[in-house]
């Protein structure tokens, strides 16, 4: 929690795109694989805050998705999703990696 937490601030003004989400579930979510590879054109489609964001909703879907969290919890990240990613599209793309 102290990571998301240390993040937040720059996540405020992070819009994630479908090609983002497509770069983060190439590499399977393993972010040293994305940072040892080097990939001009992956570097530059995604920072390393978006990439904690990206894992950062993953585990909060997944939360929703196993029942562990509560209709309250849920909702907010369904506010949250609608915020941070700029269509439904890229939505499903991000559930399809829970």
């Amino acid at each position: 929690m102290e990571l998301a937490a240390a993040h937040a601030w720059r996540w405020a003004i992070t819009m994630l795109t479908l090609a983002k989400i497509r770069v983060y579930r190439k590499y399977g979510g393993d972010m040293d694989g994305w940072a040892r590879t080097k990939n001009p054109d992956d570097c530059s489609l995604i920072t390393d805050d978006e990439w904690l964001l990206i894992d950062s909703l993953v585990q909060k879907l997944t939360l929703v998705k196993n029942g562990k969290a509560s209709p309250a919890y849920a909702k907010r990240i369904s506010v949250e999703l609608h915020r941070r990613v700029e269509s439904e599209e890229a939505i499903n793309e991000l559930m399809e990696l829970v």
